[in-house]
């Protein structure tokens, strides 16, 4: 894309030469100039749009650990907690435990201010823990709330 908007300029100076060497109505100069300059706007909006995600997908990657890091400290201290601190902090995170024949999935709510302290990020994340009976595999989902 940057090579796309460095383009632009090279071709913005060859009409312009162009113009000057007498090769095209001016009128045709003036529609390609403007033709350019859209084209440009437009690339570097998208520019902008394609910077922008990837700032927001490296930061979803950082929250990603983060959320992994708090979930790992939340098992820790639950796992070394008394039953009334367990239950405490099942109500606290919304705990819920769905099961059948051949899955478990555990459901809880963390409120993202614990591990992410920006205003954007502050709403809250649900945790999806899924454990597959037959297998004995696991897997967690981190899911916005």
């Amino acid at each position: 894309m940057e090579n796309t908007l460095r383009n632009y300029e090279r071709r913005r100076s060859n009409l312009l030469e162009a113009m000057e060497l007498g090769e095209f109505e001016k009128d045709e100069i003036l529609n390609r100039l403007n033709n350019i300059k859209r084209l440009r706007h437009e690339d570097e909006a998208k520019l902008n749009d394609l910077l922008k995600t990837r700032e927001h997908l490296a930061s979803l990657a950082n929250a990603k650990v983060k959320l992994s890091e708090l979930y790992n400290r939340v098992l820790e201290n639950l796992l070394h907690s008394t039953p009334e601190v367990r239950k405490l902090a099942f109500d606290a995170l919304d705990i819920r435990v769905y099961a059948s024949h051949d899955t478990t999935e555990i459901r809880g709510v963390i409120p993202l201010e614990l591990a992410l302290p920006t205003t954007e990020q502050t709403s809250g994340c649900l945790i999806v823990l899924y454990y597959n009976n037959l297998n004995d595999k696991e897997s967690i989902s981190i899911v916005p709330g």
